[in-house]
């Protein structure tokens, strides 16, 4: 029997698809993501994204304590008292320079009452800044509490070193109200320090 050839395909007709498993095109392989690198030795990983509009919280801090606003006011009494300790040293220097003048010694009564001045000056800066320590410290300044334990370590040590050798020494009992003065100063100074370090706001 004679074997027909194979037909042509027709013009316009679909070509003919491949059979399964024949060749095509291959499929796109997925993009290769490159291996993340472990921080180097002694730098620390970089920090997580934050969200866009994140802002840093503040420290919240709590008002100034009680206690630490009853030592605001022994710096603030004791400054006024200095303050007129102050002024009436600078009155006393006045008036001995008018003595001396009055008596013809013009020139020691310049060099005196000059020094007495001086001493009332420099007490009445020491004691309006004292003041001034107080009145912010209340308020809760920073600084008025750096500056109030410095007052309170300088006064309070210094008054308590006084009365210590006050009561050893022989005029004793005839300066024991004195001594009680300064141990009732330190007290009060040693106190504005411990509570302006160890208690001075509340927790926030």
């Amino acid at each position: 029997m004679d074997q027909q050839p194979p037909s042509q395909p027709q013009p316009g007709s679909a070509p003919a698809q491949p059979p399964a498993g024949g060749w095509g095109q291959p499929p796109t392989p997925p993009p290769v993501q490159p291996p993340v690198q472990p921080p180097a030795w002694g730098q620390s990983a970089p920090p997580a994204a934050r969200p866009a509009g994140w802002v840093m919280p503040a420290e919240r801090l709590g008002p100034v304590t009680g206690l630490s606003k009853l030592g605001a006011v022994v710096l603030l009494l004791f400054g006024l008292l200095w303050t007129a300790i102050g002024v009436v040293f600078i009155a006393i220097g006045g008036v001995a320079r008018s003595a001396f003048d009055d008596a013809g010694l013009r020139s020691l009564g310049d060099v005196a009452g000059g020094v007495v001045i001086g001493v009332g000056i420099v007490i009445l800066v020491i004691a309006v800044v004292e003041v001034l320590t107080g009145i912010f410290a209340w308020r809760g300044s920073g600084v008025a509490r750096v500056l109030g334990v410095l007052y309170g370590l300088f006064f309070g040590v210094g008054s308590l070193l006084i009365a210590i050798s006050g009561e050893r020494s022989d005029a004793a009992a005839n300066a024991a109200g004195a001594v009680v003065v300064l141990l009732v100063f330190a007290i009060a100074y040693l106190y504005t320090v411990a509570v302006f370090i160890f208690r001075w706001r509340t927790p926030g």
